[in-house]
Order: C-alpha cells, then structure tokens, then sequence
C-alpha cells in the first residue's frame, strides 16, 4: 500500500525541468535496487538490472512524478520474473522525443492482458490492485507523452515512453475539470485496497480525498470538516451506500452524492428507483468521467 501512497502523489500540475537521462536512470537503479536485488534474492530470485542512456539527452520532465512511473514500471517487471532474469531501461533520442523503454525477459502477458492492463483496477496478481499503470498513464499524459506495452507470454514484456524532448504543460486539458483542482472528496468503502486505489487516482487530477470504510466513520467526518462531493460503495457492512447518501442529501444537501459498485446493473436500478445519488459509476470508473460529470452537475445547479 505503501507504494500506492507514493504514486498518489505527484502534483497536480507538473513541476517540469530540464533531466539529463543518464543520471536520471541511475537514480531509478539506484533507488529500485533493494527491491530487485535484495528482496528477489531473498525471495529465491536472481535479478539482474542494467541501464543505459543516449550521453547528455535531456528531457523537460517533472523527475519526481517520472521517477515514480520508472519505479513502478521496474517493480512490475521483477514480480513479472520468476526465478532469473534481466531487466533493461534504455533511454535514446527518437527525432525531436526521448523514448525510455522498460524490458524485462519474465513470464510475459496475452495479447488480452496487454490491452487491459492500463485500465484502472484490472490486475493480474492475487496481490494486486490495478491501479500502478493507470498512474503511469496519467503522469505520463501530463507530460504530453505516450505509453506503449508489447508482451508475449514467456518471452517478457516491454513498456516504452515516448515524451517530448521540450515539454510544455497541456494546454488541451478540458476546462470543465479545472474547477475539480483542490476539491475535498469523501470516500466509502469497506475495501482497504479498493480505498487506496480510488485516492491515488483521484491525487493524480488534484483531488484531497480521505478515505473510511462504515457509514459511522463517515457522519463523523461529516459532523467535523467540509467536503465537496462523497463517493460511497452501493454496499457496505453496516449499511448501503444509497442509504448513506440519502442521510447525507437530508443534512448536508450541499455536498455531491456519487453512488459506486462493482455491479453496474444493480446500482443502475437503485438509482433509477429513487437513490439520492446525483450520479452512479461502475468500478472501475475513470477519474475524469467522474470529473467532466460532475462539471455537468454544477452547471446545472448553476
């Protein structure tokens, strides 16, 4: 979980300098070497690690939100090894772009996985949670930049980022989530991973949201700080979400009311039968169809 924290928070605005590429993936070796030295090899693995860099490439990027896509890119691909192996980060110049690829010679995935493996809480491991690569996908937008992952089963995978050598902040954004930077956000849900994942995503758009897993954690926190917008799981162990929406719309009517589950159907019949939900997402949602929605909901009001 520690490491969900981590990748939840890079700001919301990227904080861009010039990095030159070589440091840089020395840096990541570096700070990623307990884990694919020290904890494989504890873990009966032998992983070896090599990097290298086109000299003096620089890239404008914001190293400490990159450093965390690079860090999670190397992880994924020591759990990816099963016994031995070798991971390779390369960085070179590709015409006016850097490309700073990932490889490692693991188990591999499907073409299914491939095309599934960015979306938000889709895992592969009994340990998971789905979130990492979604992250990396969303910093990696902020940067004007692009992911591409090629995989085979039992012959590796390989992650490649394309980014701008000169990266200027994104000037395609939609304004209708602007007004979200800052936004306090209550959620429940009586899933700690699931808990986890949602702030580290809704961290990477600006969100401040402080997570509880019961319907009494939540009045509590209600009764004592201001919230923008409360997100709650249609079920929980000592009520249902809708309920709890329902009691939020009676004493802060002001606050959004977003209803969530895992079964679109059944939160879509709820709603439609008289849930005080203002609007209801299927998990996994997408962080910016919660925002854009939300942006509709203001309008409205206003």
């Amino acid at each position: 979980m520690d490491r969900f924290k981590r990748l939840g928070q890079p700001p919301a605005v990227p904080r861009y300098s010039q990095v030159v590429l070589s440091d840089f993936l020395q840096s990541v070796a570096e700070l990623t070497q307990p884990r694919w030295k020290s904890d494989a090899s504890r873990n009966g693995k032998s992983v070896h690690l090599q990097w290298h860099a086109t000299d003096q490439l620089r890239v404008e990027i914001d190293e400490s939100a990159m450093r965390s896509v690079l860090t999670n890119l190397v992880f994924n691909a020591v759990d990816a090894i099963p016994q031995q192996g070798q991971i390779e980060i390369r960085a070179e110049a590709a015409g006016d772009h850097a490309v700073i690829s990932v490889a490692d010679d693991g188990q591999g995935m499907t073409d299914d996985q491939v095309t599934r493996c960015l979306e938000p809480f889709v895992t592969f491991r009994p340990d998971g949670c789905g979130i990492g690569l979604t992250m990396c996908q969303q910093i990696i937008a902020q940067h004007n930049g692009q992911i591409e992952i090629a995989s085979k089963p039992g012959r590796g995978t390989e992650v490649k980022i394309t980014l701008p050598l000169t990266c200027p902040p994104r000037s395609d954004v939609p304004k209708s989530t602007d007004g979200h930077q800052g936004r306090r956000v209550l959620l429940v849900d009586d899933d700690e991973s699931v808990r986890e994942s949602i702030c580290a995503l809704l961290a990477v758009k600006g969100l401040k949201t402080d997570a509880v897993a019961d319907r009494d954690q939540a009045i509590a926190r209600l009764e004592t700080s201001q919230y923008d917008v409360v997100i709650s799981d249609l079920t929980l162990k000592n009520m249902r979400g809708d309920q709890l929406l329902q009691e939020c719309r009676q004493r802060w009517p002001q606050v959004r009311r977003v209803l969530i589950s895992g079964w679109s159907d059944e939160a879509k019949d709820d709603v439609s039968s008289g849930s005080d939900a203002e609007m209801r997402l299927a998990k996994p949602f997408n962080a910016d169809d919660l925002l854009q929605r939300l942006a509709k909901l203001d309008d409205q009001v206003g």
